[in-house]
């Protein structure tokens, strides 16, 4: 029998959390490099900063909306009948 491991992986309990700190890890370094680019005078540091910018919205996004269950939003199981619809639809 063969696993989904895409599904399994999603699902595991701690992916919530580690978007989570991946979205600050970066918020934070695109905040250094901001400053940086702005005291240097770069345009290229700046522009990278405001791209590591959209790039943490987009992992806490992902934080909120999916991993582990959404650290926000939560997940109820599906019933057997909703499953099955859904699957059809695809």
């Amino acid at each position: 029998m063969m696993r989904d491991s895409t599904r399994d992986q999603m699902q595991e309990p701690g992916n919530g959390r580690k978007l989570m700190l991946a979205a600050i890890l970066t918020l934070g370094f695109a905040g250094v490099e901001a400053v940086v680019g702005w005291w240097s005078g770069s345009l290229a540091l700046m522009s990278d900063a405001g791209h590591m910018v959209t790039d943490s919205a987009a992992l806490l996004i992902a934080a909120l909306a999916g991993g582990s269950r959404g650290v926000v939003l939560r997940r109820s199981t599906p019933t057997d009948s909703v499953a099955r619809n859904w699957s059809r639809r695809w």
